[in-house]
């Protein structure tokens, strides 16, 4: 990567593999302490890497979920609040993080720090306006929501032009591709499996059913509104924004170094 990295800027979100008691990753990027050293009132497991930037017509928020915790939250309502008021006239909010606050992904699916991270803060995502959410851990594809915080539910009308196509487990477990999701009132949250060869496996609609009482959300799978899947190989997504649309077009990188559209949303 040191061809591409020495190139382009880079930025970091901090997820659970990267936590160590010298804090050692902040020392190699240039990211701001303001959050930090004016908001948490608390040690952060690494410094610097809750924080935020503006990229044309978006907010971008990039953060720290394994300092998760009531400190944490309280200090990103009125961290996101200041940046909120300094930007009023940014159209997106879109925020950048580790942990999966949704996923299909059999690892985590059903863990209990992921739920608790969405229960503490869909409050705040909803209170921010997050329109777009872009995660990793759980190393599947996925497409989720919008989703409507209050009670964590799909905002039906908010979907729109998804293609139905067949069925293939585990490279498309909904059927569905492609898409137009108006976030209006909800965030979507998606996963563009991992860069890597590690892989998890995404549950079927029966294998969420079995787990409701573990995560809390009885109808789990039909927050999957776009396509849902597993592929084994890694994959890598172009963002682009736009001032009324956000086009992420996810591609897969075969063993011989050739990339293929996997999927290609709109917001």
């Amino acid at each position: 990567m040191s061809n591409v990295i020495s190139k382009l800027p880079l930025v970091l979100t901090t997820g659970n593999h990267d936590i160590s008691p010298n804090q050692n990753l902040h020392r190699h990027v240039n990211t701001s302490l303001e959050f930090d050293q004016n908001y948490l009132s608390a040690t952060s497991t690494m410094l610097g890497m809750t924080y935020s930037f503006v990229m044309g017509d978006a907010l971008i928020f990039v953060v720290n979920f394994e300092d998760y915790g009531s400190k944490l939250y309280m200090a990103l309502d009125q961290y996101m609040t200041s940046k909120i008021n300094a930007y009023p006239d940014k159209k997106w909010r879109i925020m950048f993080y580790h942990n999966s606050l949704y996923t299909g992904g059999n690892q985590h699916h059903d863990s209990s720090t992921s739920r608790d991270i969405r229960n503490a803060f869909s409050y705040y995502m909803n209170k921010h306006r997050i329109d777009l959410a872009l995660h990793g851990h759980s190393h599947v594809y996925e497409v989720i929501g919008p989703v409507k915080h209050a009670d964590k539910t799909l905002i039906a009308s908010g979907v729109s032009m998804v293609e139905n196509v067949p069925v293939s487990n585990p490279s498309n477990m909904t059927g569905k591709q492609g898409g137009v999701f108006d976030v209006n009132g909800g965030t979507l949250f998606v996963l563009n499996n991992s860069a890597g060869k590690k892989k998890y496996t995404p549950l079927t609609k029966a294998e969420m059913d079995s787990k409701a009482s573990a995560t809390g959300i009885p109808n789990y799978w039909n927050l999957f509104s776009g396509k849902y899947g597993q592929t084994g190989e890694p994959t890598f997504s172009d963002v682009k924004i736009t001032t009324d649309t956000i086009f992420i077009a996810t591609y897969t990188v075969n063993d011989t170094g050739q990339s293929s559209l996997y999927d290609n949303i709109k917001v």
